[in-house]
């Protein structure tokens, strides 16, 4: 016999001890999704479909934001809200910051731990983040329970108070950022210092506001981020573009101090480049403190007992209004509408009005609409599915589900990881089909999750290790078994299956998600579900993950995937324990002692992709080796010379928290996984076709690649970056590029074969006002002194080359227009003599900020100069080039439809040179 228990109404004086771990809610769908699956293809580890639908990227000399849709099969969870385009569909644009909340939030100041749901409460709390800048305890300190600073009675072990008597909480919390190009967490560490996965990273949290715990609403609150190239990305700042929760309870008017008002997602607002530009990301803004405001979405869960004791929270969602860049005009505006579909609850009304629904995006030039997509939605009771995607040439994408009768999202028939536990057809809600413009179409097919060994959590008093078992199951969600691709022309059909096995025809699934459970004493397993095994599971971790992977095509052939997993890649329980008296295991489960951190971060790389021919015979094999992950049976060539990627062990957080009978301190490791090598043979023991090695720095920059040739030579590359050039003069570039955190392009790179010499390439650069821009490129060939190669003498304001001269003498000059968006002229073979004159007589400075080009000066150069070669660009902004006029004058013109497709290319006479026609299936 098996029973589930809830600790909440059992046990509530164990939870006093944890302060509110985990109790802190989701965030919304869009931003959720975004940061486990956006801009991000899914491996088939997860067992997931990935599909894209791009709309439009935003691409200037200094930005470049792509927007799509995208499209990640899960199975169908009931209270999972369907989000801004619909179930499981996400936009990709901009970025965020989310974070899990362990203990209160690092930001809170005298936070209450009220629980409308129970009526009770525990002590007030000062966050981390506010504790640590009051007083701070060493790594060291806290991992020893050292008694100068850890006290400890007959209840439990804790830190000293804070001034006015708050406790304090020693456990960071966790944030989880994504934007284009970057992934990652951070923690602040004992130090009050941030640690970060991407070392290259600087991120700055002096813009977080302490948040008190009577307000109504979050005070404005700032995280910014600036990557290796010197772009600063800001996140949050006022309410339109923070995502907070509440706690609320239907018909009952709770007080703020009592609503734990809590910042869940900071929303991008902000990217600045090195030379100042901005792109602006705005967000709806209205009514938030009316239980019917659209922006409000509401949760309720149940704890699946008998007593059915419901807890209810609301979530402030962030909607987008527009992305803007100010000194080009144009702009991308998202139309909002409401919602069509059922309200979410029947239940209740509070907090659970319609929401809000992307209607079309609009990308615009001067207010001028250029581009529209359309959005349209089927209604499905409470859930709202993405339909169809109109884009601006007329092609439409049509999707389709596999609908059912679907049940309401507080029901009781889930499973411990939140899905519909009674779906027994192939994926309810999953997309079947999507028809592309052309008329060729996808189909998808699915079946449950299932594996072969499990992590078993089985609680006994000083032992709450996982164990991996072998235990096979199914599991909650569906995963891909067949996808079939139809041809738009020929209606040809070609379907890959796959089979989620190892070689040996073995399941290779390892259920890495399994509440935890001890033998009480009638001898039956007592799982403790509960909203504290849920929450800290981080938002990336999969429950189900596949090592071995067959891809199978219809002639016979197959691809077999191989991935670091649960085996290879174990949780690391690296807590220590202090208890004055003894613990019950409820108390060590409820303050969820082996779930502070993962290695979920090590799982799911791919370790080698194997081809198979029909006749089951190998034909290639990759492999890939990432330091300190997986298990590879490919051999490595071996090099003394290259060293692991630097680790430092001792660079670790401690999070501490207090418990029934003493107290947990848990090492925490923010690493990051850069790939260290790859080979690639013919066979599993043939000959090998390529090897590669790869070093890094502890900012994981590459800094040296060694090539292996099939005649056993080496060809080795080395690079270095600013940050290797600092000094201890003020006036030197590189201090300043590292202050600016311009430190990703390498400024020196050189060439080896074995260990001769052959090329070097080093770039030097000069302070252009505030802005490091390239001043010169010098090379070097074997053993020969650098020589110039390219000179960039001046710049416009914004950092972009207008003069480059070169070894042999050439001078170009570059012009730039429509707002620096553009090259609108290149000027090429001017005469050293005649330089000045020509420079005075085109001016460049004047063109970068005109919105359209002058070409007066050309006349006057071909009449006086006509050894000077001008080449000149016509644009018409967001669509493309208009014009091309080559040195004899002759203009090449380029025609667009209306929207924005290339139809016609004609010569300087008007001949059609090509002609280009779109046949799209009618809608």
């Amino acid at each position: 016999m098996r029973l589930i228990i809830c600790y909440l109404y059992l046990f509530l004086f164990s939870i006093s001890y944890c302060l509110g771990q985990g109790r802190f809610g989701k965030i919304t769908s869009q931003p959720a999704d975004f940061i486990r699956y956006g801009l991000t293809p899914v491996s088939y580890f997860s067992g997931k479909v990935s599909v894209e639908i791009p709309l439009y990227t935003l691409q200037d000399p200094d930005f470049s934001m792509p927007l799509s849709l995208s499209y990640t099969s899960d199975g169908l969870k009931p209270a999972k809200h369907p989000g801004l385009v619909g179930l499981d569909w996400v936009v990709n644009f901009g970025g965020v910051i989310t974070r899990e909340v362990y203990g209160a939030p690092d930001d809170a100041n005298g936070h209450n731990g009220y629980d409308p749901a129970s009526n009770s409460g525990y002590n007030m709390e000062r966050g981390f983040w506010i504790a640590s800048q009051e007083r701070k305890f060493t790594a060291k300190q806290l991992l020893t329970f050292a008694p100068s600073v850890v006290e400890c009675d007959s209840y439990s072990c804790y830190l000293p108070m804070t001034s006015g008597g708050y406790y304090y909480d020693a456990q960071p919390d966790l944030f989880l950022f994504r934007f284009p190009g970057t992934t990652g967490h951070f923690m602040i560490d004992n130090d009050g210092h941030i640690q970060s996965t991407d070392p290259e990273l600087k991120i700055d949290i002096s813009g977080l506001s302490v948040q008190y715990v009577e307000n109504q609403y979050p005070r404005s609150s700032v995280i910014k981020i600036t990557d290796g190239n010197g772009y600063v990305y800001s996140f949050g700042g006022d309410l339109s573009a923070l995502e907070y929760r509440n706690d609320v309870k239907p018909g009952q008017n709770i007080p703020f101090k009592d609503r734990r008002s809590v910042i869940m997602a900071w929303h991008l607002v902000k990217i600045q480049a090195p030379n100042g530009r901005v792109m602006n990301f705005n967000y709806a803004s209205g009514f938030v403190d009316r239980i019917d405001s659209p922006y409000w979405q509401a949760s309720s869960s149940s704890d699946n007992t008998s007593w059915d004791r419901r807890t209810y929270s609301a979530v402030k969602g962030v909607y987008p209004a527009s992305i803007t860049i100010p000194d080009t005009g144009v702009s991308v505006e998202f139309s909002l509408s409401r919602e069509t579909c059922r309200k979410f609850y029947l239940g209740f009304a509070d907090y659970n009005y319609l929401s809000f629904q992307l209607s079309s995006l609009s990308v615009k030039q001067d207010s001028k609409e250029i581009y529209k997509y359309v959005f349209e939605y089927d209604n499905k009771q409470h859930l709202r599915f993405l339909k169809s995607v109109h884009m601006p040439d007329g092609g439409v994408y049509r999707m389709e589900y596999n609908h059912t009768t679907y049940p309401e999202p507080d029901t009781k028939h889930v499973d411990f990881w939140g899905y519909w536990s009674l779906d027994n057809s192939q994926g309810s809600g999953l997309l079947k089909k999507m028809v592309y413009p052309t008329g060729g179409y996808s189909e998808f097919l699915y079946e449950p999750h299932s594996y072969r060994e499990r992590v078993e959590t089985r609680v006994y008093i000083n032992s709450f290790t996982p164990m991996l078992v072998e235990k096979e199951g199914v599991a909650g969600g569906f995963r891909v078994s067949q996808i079939c691709n139809v041809d738009g022309k020929t209606q040809g059909k070609e379907c890959r299956t796959f089979k989620y096995e190892d070689q040996s025809g073995r399941k290779s699934g390892i259920l890495c998600q399994y509440p935890p459970y001890f033998i009480n004493d009638q001898g039956n397993e007592v799982y403790v579900v509960s909203d504290i095994w849920y929450k800290n599971y981080n938002i990336e971790d999969q429950h189900v993950g596949y090592s071995n992977v067959k891809e199978c095509f219809d002639d016979g052939s197959f691809i077999y995937y191989v991935y670091s997993d649960y085996r290879s890649n174990p949780d690391k329980p690296d807590v220590s324990l202090k208890q004055n008296t003894m613990a019950s295991e409820l108390s060590l489960v409820s303050c969820n002692v082996n779930r502070v951190t993962s290695a979920s971060q090590e799982r799911g790389r791919l370790l080698s992709k194997s081809f198979f021919q029909r006749d089951g015979s190998l034909s290639k094999r990759e492999s890939y080796f990432y330091s300190d992950v997986g298990v590879n049976d490919e051999m490595l060539p071996l090099d003394p010379d290259y060293d692991r990627v630097p680790f430092d062990p001792g660079d670790y957080i401690v999070s501490f928290r207090s418990m029934e009978g003493g107290a947990l301190a848990k090492k925490i490791y923010l690493k990051s996984y850069p790939l260290q090598a790859s080979v690639e043979r013919t066979t599993t023991k043939g000959s090998v076709l390529r090897s590669k090695r790869y070093k890094y720095n502890r900012l994981n920059q590459l800094i040296e690649q060694k090539d292996y040739c099939s005649d056993g030579s080496t060809l080795k590359h080395t690079y270095a970056y600013p940050n290797e050039r600092t000094s201890l003069e003020v006036s030197n570039v590189y201090n300043r590029m590292v202050a600016a955190n311009m430190i990703n392009k390498p400024v020196e790179e050189t060439t080896f074969r074995n260990t001769r010499r052959l090329a070097s390439s080093r770039t030097t650069y000069r302070m252009h006002g505030s802005l490091p821009v390239k001043d010169s490129i010098m090379q070097s060939f074997r053993n020969e002194p650098y020589q110039f190669m390219t000179a960039y003498p001046y710049y416009d304001s914004l950092g972009h080359a207008l003069f480059e001269v070169n070894r042999d003498g050439t001078r170009t000059i570059r012009l730039w227009g429509y707002n620096c968006r553009y090259l609108v002229a290149e000027i090429r073979n001017i005469p050293e003599t005649d330089m000045n004159t020509v420079w005075s007589i085109i001016r460049p400075e004047r063109f970068s900020f005109s919105s359209s080009p002058d070409f007066s000066f050309v006349e006057v150069l071909r009449s006086s100069y006509p050894d000077i070669q001008v080449y000149l660009y016509t644009y018409s902004p967001l669509v493309g080039v208009l014009s091309v006029t080559s040195p004899n004058g002759k203009v090449t013109n380029f025609r667009y439809d209306a929207a924005g497709r290339l139809v016609e290319k004609t010569d300087h006479v008007g001949h059609v040179e090509s002609k280009y026609e779109y046949n799209y299936m009618p809608y």
